[in-house]
């Protein structure tokens, strides 16, 4: 063995109990182990990367980077220690310094295949496209092989899609990549099938589909595997797209063959048999007994298949080994509306309907027959239903026709089929809207008629998973949903609502639709103790903290659970940050294993996230959590302004590029108008929280840039001071001018706007926070601070200072009416509202003891000057002591008004018994029925305690923590003296 071998191996051995400690998580024993390795090999680079990287999940980042500062000067080419190197820039989020370190070694050892892989994989992280060209082409040149070809084809594919330059991307780099592929095709080089896929991108985004069809019918094509018919679907709607309409007629036809529960290829056969049909001269005349071929075929095979299917599932006398699906009954539906449309256009086609059904109430029934007894029948109706709702059909009719199918003679059903029929109907008739017109009475006798059928059909749920739902749940769902259109400020009402939804979780802990109205339904109260509760039994992760993160981030905090809201926050921010990094280790998946299709997906997903209304929403309300936690003094809130990644004279916010990527499709509404009220919400709360996020961050850029323009931070005029990356100059004062004129304006839009506060359906968005604070003046509180700020920022040193005390009594003239309100408090709702009034006092307090802090600071900084320089000159000016004096006055009479006002809602809140609104009667008598297990007696009034102390320590936790900030603050506002 050589000596550079065994120096290799020792080496190794060395290192090893470093990486088995970093792996294992235990990082100060790395540190030693580091350490101990670093005493026999000072020059160890591998070593002292190791010992950063232990550092680093040690919190020690000063010594890490200093350290990393170090090893990175030296420019190693030891593949171990750059891989530990990019580790650390890579939990660091300094991704161009993996990037500076691999050109660097590559510089060293031009010729060395692995370290230029990395190289091209570290602009991958980059997106630097022309970069990744350039080292693929390198590398390519090096060791010419396939993928280090397609890699560069790849990079020049992602300049043309990233180009904001259409004509670049449609006249240079899509040709260019286009070209360089088949200069491989030529010459038989294509080896792979993500090669041809690639080949099949770029033509695609060309829109050559004449080119793709032929690759597809070529040689390449054997490459693509055929599997679930994915060749022949790409042939067949490519075929479409070039109008070639008899090959496409065929190929969907062979599709639909192959696949007869594909209603997405039917679709697409009728549509293309329709148009053949009807652009074909010869078919087109004036007798109405002209024989439509292509349409007749498409009927004929439709009509066969079902009547097949019929009769192999009606066969008394041999077991049907064939599938019975819904494919084919819901084409035949389709294809019923397709002619009913075209028949004003041609008579004839009324006389195709006649070889489908004599009518469309009698396919209904046929597929009710089928797939009634199967949960998907419902969807699969109101899907129909929605689709074809401009036909004038009578929908009323054919659920009449549907339920008289029912059987009438006994009470309850008589098995599981049974029961999911009944269901069918019952969702059908609510859909349709037949309950609307029922009178209060009649609506409590069908609520207590759902709950006598949900407790009879449990017994059908008897032996499920925990993880499976109740067949009988929908009863108490359309129960529910019964119950909340009633007005919501009804303790009774609301309160049976609650109980309904705990008990049926008792019996099916899965159901996720129950438990998201148990969220929205304590959310609406105040409790969020309540909803985090059922929130967490979700086990919401990754990407749906994204989408279904919003169910609890506003109120979290709109019921005073700060210090919850801020782990929550800190939880969100953390999925961000890592799936930031983790989708560029997924790009470099790509490229290495030649998964092109995905990259521009992967890049899109990445982009989403990026502009997300969530992932800033977290990142806001996360800062306004610190100011509210953290700040007891002034050097607490220097810290925690310092620590904020925000430099107050640049928006960070793509304000236009703000992605809503909220799911509320998740949940259940039975009823297709319902589901579109649900949507319009959703826009105007989108609306309602970019407006509510301009404002919090247009504060939190003031505050900033207000503590930056304080003459003592800024030292010296002529002297610019790095702090955290954010340069303290004279300029912040012009900055924190124009972001006050920016919050007054903004402020003063959105009063004009329209609040909306409404409840109502529970299934949409809870209203924005922005809705109850623009109807209040809480806004001008903050904006009169800003005002005291930027006149004594205007003033010359011997001229006299005003320090206005408007602010101060508009926050005690708030106070004492939300206190008000909050008295009157009659019900759950209202103390919902009263907690996030309150929140909304604690907040502005909070953002107001910040300015007057800064105030304080400012007045102590001119002052203080003037007193060094009186005391050089051993003269006393009667002027400036009088200035002083009655600034001082003026400044301890503006803090005395918000201690007033605060104490008074501390008083309050010692006082406010919230425990008295729980003890009312809930009355259930008009829904409760039999009593067999929802409202037997025991069981309810033992549910009805336990939902009564949730509730009321939740909202005994929402007054400590006001009560807490609010003696945090008042102790931070008698620090501030003159």
């Amino acid at each position: 063995m050589s000596k550079s071998q065994v120096d290799v191996s020792v080496n190794e051995r060395r290192l090893r109990p470093i990486y088995d400690c970093l792996d294992n998580g235990n990082n100060k024993k790395a540190l030693q182990e580091a350490d101990k390795v670093l005493k026999k090999q000072r020059d160890s680079q591998c070593a002292k990367v190791l010992k950063c990287l232990a550092l680093m999940r040690l919190g020690k980042q000063e010594e890490c980077l200093s350290l990393l500062n170090e090893v990175h000067a030296q420019s190693p080419t030891d593949d171990a220690t750059l891989q530990a190197m990019s580790i650390c820039y890579r939990d660091l989020n300094k991704p161009e310094l993996i990037a500076d370190c691999y050109e660097k070694a590559v510089k060293k050892e031009p010729q060395n295949e692995e370290l230029i892989s990395h190289l091209f994989m570290s602009y991958v992280r980059l997106g630097e496209y022309k970069k990744q060209q350039l080292t693929a082409m390198n590398l390519y040149k090096l060791r010419p092989k396939n993928p280090y070809y397609f890699w560069s084809i790849m990079s020049v594919y992602m300049q043309a899609v990233t180009s904001n330059d259409e004509k670049l991307s449609k006249n240079m780099f899509l040709p260019l990549a286009e070209k360089m592929v088949k200069k491989f095709v030529d010459e038989g080089k294509i080896e792979a099938e993500a090669e041809v896929e690639l080949y099949l991108l770029i033509l695609e985004k060309q829109k050559k589909y004449e080119e793709i069809l032929n690759v597809l019918n070529g040689s390449l094509g054997n490459l693509i595997p055929n599997h679930l018919d994915f060749v022949s679907r790409r042939k067949a709607f490519i075929l479409t797209n070039l109008g070639r309409w008899q090959e496409a007629f065929e190929s969907l036809k062979s599709l639909v063959e192959n696949n007869i529960d594909q209603l997405e290829y039917y679709l697409e056969w009728f549509k293309v048999a329709f148009i053949l049909d009807e652009t074909c001269e010869d078919t087109v005349a004036n007798s109405g007994n002209v024989e439509f071929s292509h349409v007749k075929r498409v009927i004929d095979f439709v009509v066969k298949l079902t009547a097949k299917m019929k009769r192999h599932s009606s066969s008394p006398t041999r077991k049907s080994h064939m599938k019975i699906c819904r494919g084919p009954y819901l084409a035949k539906i389709e294809l019923f509306f397709f002619l009913k449309e075209r028949e004003t256009v041609n008579s004839y086609y009324g006389n195709l309907l006649k070889k489908i059904s004599s009518s469309v109430t009698e396919l209904f029934i046929e597929y009710f027959h089928k797939f009634g007894h199967k949960q998907c029948f419902f969807h699969d109706f109101t899907y129909l239903l929605s689709k074809y709702e401009r036909i004038r059909v009578n929908f009323s009719a054919i659920i009449d026709e549907i339920k008289s199918l029912l059987n009438q003679s006994e009470e309850y059903p008589s098995s599981l089929d049974e029961t999911y029929r009944h269901l069918s109907v019952l969702l059908l008739r609510y859909s349709a809207g037949e309950f609307d017109q029922y009178s209060d009475e009649e609506k409590y006798k069908l609520i207590s008629t759902l709950f006598d059928h949900y407790d009879y059909c449990l017994k059908y749920g008897v032996d499920l998973l925990p993880s499976e739902f109740q067949p009988a749940d929908n009863y108490c769902l359309l129960a529910l949903h019964l119950l909340l259109e009633e007005s919501l400020e009804n303790n009774s009402t609301l309160f049976n609502a609650l109980l309904v939804a705990e008990r049926m979780l008792r019996k099916s802990t899965s159901n996720y639709n129950c438990r998201l109205l148990l969220v929205k339904l304590y959310n609406i109260i105040g409790a969020f103790s309540c909803s985090l509760e059922n929130y967490e039994l979700m086990d919401i992760k990754h990407i749906q903290q994204e989408t279904l993160g919003y169910v609890i981030s506003s109120s979290v905090i709109s019921s005073a659970h700060f210090h919850t809201a801020s782990q929550l926050f800190n939880i969100g921010l953390k999925f961000y940050a890592s799936n930031y990094k983790d989708t560029f280790d997924s790009l470099i998946s790509c490229y290495k294993f030649g998964s092109f299709t995905k990259v521009e997906d992967i890049i899109e997903l990445r982009s989403k996230l990026r502009n997300s209304l969530q992932y800033y929403v977290n990142e806001t309300e996360k800062m306004f959590s610190n100011l509210l936690l953290e700040v007891k003094s002034h050097q607490s809130l220097e810290n925690t302004l310092l620590l904020f990644n925000i430099k107050p004279e640049q928006d960070s916010v793509e304000w236009e590029c703000l992605c809503d990527n909220r799911d509320v499709s998740v949940f259940q509404c039975f009823k297709n108008d319902l589901m579109t009220v649900v949507n319009e919400k959703k826009t105007e709360s989108f609306d309602d929280e970019v407006n509510w996020l301009k404002l919090r961050r247009l504060i939190i850029r003031s505050l900033i840039a207000a503590y930056f323009s304080v003459e003592n931070v800024c030292r010296s005029e002529k002297e610019n001071v790095v702090t955290n990356g954010v340069t303290t100059c004279p300029g912040y004062s012009q900055t924190f001018r124009r972001l006050a004129s920016e919050f007054n304006s903004h402020c003063v839009t959105i009063e004009s706007m329209r609040a909306n506060r409404s409840l109502i359906p529970v299934q949409a968005l809870q209203p924005s926070r922005l809705a109850l604070y623009r109807s209040r003046s809480y806004w001008k509180v903050i904006s009169k601070l800003m005002e005291v700020l930027l006149e004594i920022h205007n003033l010359k040193k011997e001229e006299l200072y005003d320090v206005d005390c408007k602010s101060a009594d508009l926050f005690a003239t708030i106070v004492a009416e939300v206190i008000e309100e909050a008295k009157q408090s009659e019900n759950l709702v209202a103390i919902g509202k009263s907690f996030e009034e309150l929140t909304n006092v604690v907040e502005t307090l909070n953002i107001s003891v910040a300015f007057i802090d800064i105030l304080c600071f400012t007045l102590k900084n001119r002052f203080g000057a003037s007193k060094k320089s009186k005391k050089k000159k051993e003269s006393v000016d009667k002027e400036s002591t009088t200035i002083v004096s009655v600034v001082i006055s003026q400044f301890e009479a503006l803090c005395t008004s918000f201690e007033q006002a605060a104490n008074n809602l501390v008083t309050f809140l010692k006082e406010w018994n919230v425990n008295k609104s729980l003890q009312f009667e809930v009355d259930s008598s008009k829904i409760k029925g039999q009593q067999i297990y929802m409202f037997e007696t025991q069981g309810l009034n033992d549910t009805m305690t336990e939902v009564r102390k949730k509730i009321d320590a939740s909202y005994c936790h929402s007054v400590k923590e006001l009560s807490d900030v609010l003696n945090n603050k008042l102790k931070h506002l008698s620090t501030l003296k003159i």
